[in-house]
């Protein structure tokens, strides 16, 4: 909130200009007076013609602390949930853990099969030869065998992924039974 600076006239008690230097009402030198900060207006209002304007004075009124506490937030007392401590629930965790790394693994192998058997496509199609190619031979079957890798590799994401989400359905069940 803004304020502004004024200055208070010793005689009369007078809120005067912060650059008078005499009060206005008395005449009294402002020289040694009392500077204080008050809020700034708010914006007039002008009224329509006809309209009436009520000003409302503010108010210091106290309210009671019962009434107070009406619109305070109840502070909750929550224990720590022990379910994470129990043989089940650690060993559904776990499991979860480690069918995520299978399908990442897994998902990481179909990539990298995927990737050599493009490339050697690719260099085949083009006439290409490199020295880490295998002879020509074997890549007619290496190729279709590297899609059939990655093929086999995507489908063991996909279970590894249905293993953990059952695996941790089952922890999210257990938890709910022993809440109950």
């Amino acid at each position: 909130m803004s304020t502004l600076r004024k200055k208070m006239c010793p005689a009369c008690h007078c809120v005067c200009e912060h650059v008078d230097s005499y009060c206005q009402q008395c005449h009294t030198s402002l020289y040694h007076a009392r500077e204080i900060d008050i809020p700034a207006p708010l914006p007039t209002y002008q009224p329509h013609p006809g309209e009436r304007l009520i000003v409302v004075p503010p108010s210091s009124a106290h309210v009671d602390e019962e009434y107070l506490n009406l619109f305070k937030r109840p502070v909750l007392y929550r224990t720590v949930p022990n379910y994470h401590h129990t043989p089940v629930h650690q060993r559904l965790s776990h499991r979860a853990v480690r069918y995520q790394r299978m399908g990442l693994m897994a998902f990481f192998v179909a990539c990298c099969a995927c990737g050599w058997s493009f490339v050697m496509t690719v260099s085949v199609f083009m006439g290409w030869r490199f020295g880490w190619m295998p002879p020509p031979a074997l890549t007619d079957v290496l190729v279709p065998l590297g899609y059939a890798l990655t093929i086999l590799q995507l489908g063991a994401t996909y279970t590894a992924f249905c293993a953990r989400d059952h695996a941790l359905y089952l922890a999210d069940m257990h938890q709910k039974s022993l809440a109950s």
